[in-house]
């Protein structure tokens, strides 16, 4: 155990009875407990490899923020740090709090995470970690890989469609709106939120660490996916937090629309291809780090770093050529450039996720 905060320190165990083994615990760490902790002198153990993570009973992480004069966006960013942090309990404390700025950090909460109890007050806002049945969350990463694989063939069709049928893409762009907000960004959070409360199953701290950097990466390939909307929405017309209406009510913003990629059609196509071959890429990566098989993407890292090669190359050509038609107008050439950026990154996160579990899992 720890005598002093961050000193490791050795202890010798003693036989308890025929079976077991007793540890003595420092009275300074017992003596941070609550009340409620030292009268049940009760632990909760959770393995980690060889290694024993020991800490009282129901400990709950109690946090209470007194702020002043924070915008809309900071006090979002407050509760989502101490969500992700395992706070059990978390209030912020700001004089003024509008019925907008509660309003919205309410609905942010309650769809994060249905075990969130969300009070509010009249200077003040807080959330309670709800006392639920235990869950495994080991299925969260899987499923996040999921959802963007899912997003990447929907962004190659909206891409390839995006210039001859809106109505189909209102409804395709829907639809990638839907992943990000509802599953991607949430999904992700909880990740986080049960590693830091280790309550994801681990083999030691390194898969910890880098169950948090895979979903860190996979966040932030959906919020590439999510770009590729975006530029859609600006030549439509639309603003993109407005996906979430009714398609009928989008349908009737687009009349006037600007061409997305116009006569790009080459590119057009080889952005459209990139994008289902990283779905194929997202595919083998999830395959590799979810079964911990370090062979399996240290292999496939290098038929993945030529595979996006062969893609900046191709893309390289492609807009060469687009730049110097007569056709190409401003507007135009600055979506092409953007939807290119955001493939790029795809591909080079996919394949920086490659290369880590490779790393990390090989000698496993």
């Amino acid at each position: 155990m720890v005598e002093e905060d961050g000193i490791r320190s050795v202890k010798k165990i003693s036989r308890a009875g025929s079976g077991g083994y007793s540890l003595y615990l420092p009275k300074r760490w017992i003596n941070n407990w609550s009340e409620a902790q030292q009268k049940e002198k009760e632990i909760e153990m959770f393995e980690v490899g060889d290694q024993l993570i020991i800490s009282p009973k129901q400990s709950r992480k109690v946090l209470t923020k007194n702020i002043e004069g924070a915008s809309q966006e900071e006090l979002i960013y407050h509760m989502l740090s101490a969500y992700i942090r395992g706070a059990d309990n978390f209030t912020i404390i700001q004089e003024g709090l509008s019925d907008i700025n509660i309003g919205e950090i309410r609905n942010i909460l309650r769809f994060l995470d249905e075990n969130l109890m969300v009070r509010a007050e009249r200077n003040s806002i807080s959330f309670e970690n709800r006392p639920v049945a235990a869950y495994d969350p080991g299925l969260f990463i899987p499923l996040l890989f999921d959802k963007l694989i899912e997003a990447e063939n929907l962004a190659a069709d909206l891409v390839n469609d995006c210039d001859t049928n809106p109505i189909r893409c209102i409804h395709l762009m829907r639809m990638l709106y839907a992943i990000e907000k509802e599953d991607v960004n949430r999904l992700s959070l909880q990740i986080f939120r049960n590693l830091s409360r280790c309550r994801s199953p681990a083999k030691d701290f390194v898969d910890i660490n880098f169950k948090w950097s895979s979903a860190n990466m996979l966040e932030i390939i959906g919020d590439a996916l999510y770009g590729v909307v975006q530029i859609v929405c600006r030549s439509y017309g639309i603003n993109p937090n407005d996906l979430q209406y009714p398609a009928e009510y989008l349908e009737k913003k687009i009349v006037d629309r600007s061409p997305v990629l116009g006569d790009a059609e080459k590119l057009r196509m080889q952005l459209v291809i990139d994008l289902r071959e990283g779905a194929i890429m997202l595919s083998k990566a999830k395959e590799a780090i979810v079964s911990g098989d370090g062979k399996g993407a240290f292999d496939y890292k290098d038929e993945l770093r030529e595979q996006v090669r062969a893609m900046e190359a191709e893309l390289a050509d492609s807009m060469g050529e687009f730049s110097t038609s007569s056709d190409v107008t401003e507007e135009s050439f600055l979506s092409v450039v953007q939807i290119s950026i955001r493939v790029r990154e795809i591909m080079y996160l996919t394949k920086s996720l490659t290369k880590r579990a490779a790393l990390i899992y090989f000698s496993d």
